[in-house]
């Protein structure tokens, strides 16, 4: 498989070392359960050690105790996070148990005025990474009666508290707590900046490409609305010859189904934008998701002068799980841009199946990408920009393969490509036969 598979280079940020590192198996996780799987991990090493320094200090068997209950109870937290998919009911638990824990901790290490405070601290910082919304409010309305009940606990009945036994056990406790705390929040709130900056950065640069892209657009859909335009005055003249009428028809059909691709290209960016686009699965053939596709991109007439055809796959081998509408989007937008940087030679669909995996091909003899340009080719707004297209084939907004990307993701397939400049290019588009399995 090429190097361009993935288009531009996966972004190893906190969340693909977080993945990679507390998650097992291959499941995607939200950023937010991410969070709380990194708590769980993070907690049985930390735990351990604060064992480890109760033990040199010799303090309170029942802090020892309490160290070996919640490395206990977060050991199988841990393991529930990465057996269960919704995680909801086990963040609720979490935050349950990290309060009784807490408040444990308040009662058998002198309070307020113990390391213990720093812990509700930690607690509040973990609520606002992995909640939101209404169980947001119910985790820290939890915790701040759990921290107000200790407080007032303390204030009526301070006799219940269990001191440390010397004034240096307390500082070597608390200074350890406090170190093991900023081991975990450090790397948080790191993150938390990053993803700040990047926010920042992201709507920069959405506002320049939606600038170019009305700036494009504006010229894109000039184009065939001028021909249009044109075209269609023309063929309002009583004296025309019914061979040029039909001439004009053609120009204006093609040219109406340029500028319809391009408005379904929008609104395909809008609808994946805001997640709107779902996937309907039923028992799809690729023979006939060849054939719709051909004669579709034949009726756009955008260059007559080269082959252009589709290659049959065996009847036994072409049925396969998918939603058809998707994937003939994704291969309209390839065949489109196949079409229209390729001057001479052939442009060719075909499809191929192996094991549980069927590929879709569109291979052209065109221009060809740049080199330079290969890597994020897959981004939106990215066109190849080489001398020798010419004008007229240079239609299209900088979409197509850009959805075709994301439509691929949305279909759990992927989607690569082989390209030398002057030579042409292959689009490769494989996807699972059957989804359940």
């Amino acid at each position: 498989m090429s190097e361009q598979m993935k288009g531009c280079v996966v972004k190893k940020d906190f969340k693909y070392y977080i993945q990679k590192l507390v998650v097992f198996g291959k499941k995607e996780r939200s950023m937010q359960d991410l969070i709380l799987i990194y708590t769980f991990f993070s907690l049985i090493i930390l735990v351990p050690l604060s064992l480890l320094v109760n033990l040199c200090i010799s303090v309170s068997v029942k802090l020892i105790y309490f160290d070996i209950v919640a490395i206990v109870v977060f050991s199988l937290a841990y393991y529930l996070s990465n057996k269960l998919i919704n995680l909801r009911f086990l963040r609720i638990f979490f935050i349950i148990a990290a309060n009784i824990l807490i408040c444990i901790s308040w009662l058998i290490s002198e309070g307020s005025s113990g390391p213990t405070i720093v812990l509700y601290v930690a607690l509040f910082s973990i609520i606002i990474f992995i909640s939101e919304g209404r169980e947001f409010l119910f985790f820290t309305a939890t915790t701040a009666m759990g921290i107000t009940a200790m407080y007032v606990i303390e204030y009526l009945y301070p006799e219940i508290l269990l001191p440390y036994g010397t004034p240096k056990d307390k500082i070597i406790y608390s200074i350890s707590v406090v170190t093991l705390i900023l081991s975990f929040e450090i790397p948080l709130l790191i993150y938390a900046r990053s993803i700040l900056y990047r926010e920042r950065d992201e709507a920069i640069e959405n506002a320049e490409n939606k600038a170019y892209l009305l700036a494009n657009m504006s010229h894109e859909i000039r184009t065939p609305m001028n021909a249009i335009l044109g075209f269609t005055e023309l063929l309002s003249d009583p004296q025309i010859e019914k061979d040029e009428s039909k001439s004009y028809l053609e120009i204006v059909n093609q040219n109406s189904r340029i500028l319809m691709n391009l408005l379904n290209n929008v609104i395909n960016v809008s609808k994946l934008n805001s997640d709107k686009i779902q996937a309907y699965y039923s028992i799809g053939n690729a023979n006939n998701i060849l054939k719709h596709t051909y004669e579709t991109l034949n009726t756009f007439k955008i260059n007559s002068g080269i082959e252009f055809r589709y290659e049959q796959i065996s009847e036994h081998k072409a049925e396969f799980e998918v939603d058809e509408n998707l994937l003939f989007q994704i291969l309209l937008n390839l065949g489109y841009n196949a079409l229209k940087f390729t001057q001479k030679g052939s442009v060719v669909f075909s499809a191929t199946r192996r094991d549980k995996y069927i590929t879709f091909s569109v291979k052209d003899t065109g221009v060809g990408i740049p080199k330079k340009q290969q890597p994020c080719i897959f981004n939106s707004y990215e066109q190849a920009d080489n001398n020798k297209v010419i004008r007229t084939a240079n239609i299209g907004a900088g979409l197509g393969l850009s959805i075709s990307k994301r439509i691929t993701d949305l279909l759990d397939g992927e989607i690569w490509f082989n390209s030398k400049e002057g030579r042409g290019s292959q689009f490769f588009v494989r996807l699972p036969v059957d989804r359940r399995k």
